[in-house]
């Protein structure tokens, strides 16, 4: 009886979603796995889909993305995967979707590249304006 709870418990704990969290205690799946999380593992925001791509890297993607990139051969679809809700009206909520939709797309380093390039141009204008 003991193990047929623990089971249910496991198993529960795996399709939960964790309600009211703020999106800088949400890594996008990229940072999870570089703190050691497995791809099968990786925590998605709610209305996402976690896929293991076929370079064994995790993405959380949209649900229709994730049919079509399935049947495009890209990756395997993890089913039942853990999701976090996130208050959505936060502004560091967005940056996080606009980096995870990056990472999806294979252009994450590309875009910082190009911030640290905005931030050296603007450091130095100030300095010339003052």
């Amino acid at each position: 009886m003991q193990k047929t709870i623990l089971l249910l418990a496991i198993i529960l704990a795996g399709t939960i979603s964790i309600a009211g969290v703020s999106a800088d205690a949400f890594k996008p799946p990229r940072q999870q796995m570089a703190a050691g999380v497995p791809a099968e593992e990786v925590i998605c925001m709610t209305g996402y889909q976690l896929m293991v791509k076929n370079d064994g890297s995790a993405a959380c993607v949209l649900p229709d993305t994730a049919e079509r990139l399935f049947s495009a051969g890209w990756g395997e679809i993890i089913e039942g995967g853990v999701t976090m809700d996130v208050d959505t009206n936060d502004d560091a909520v967005k940056d996080l979707e606009e980096q995870m939709q990056l990472e999806d797309e294979g252009q994450a380093d590309e875009s910082e590249e190009k911030v640290e390039k905005k931030i050296s141009l603007s450091e130095s204008m100030d300095m010339s304006g003052g």
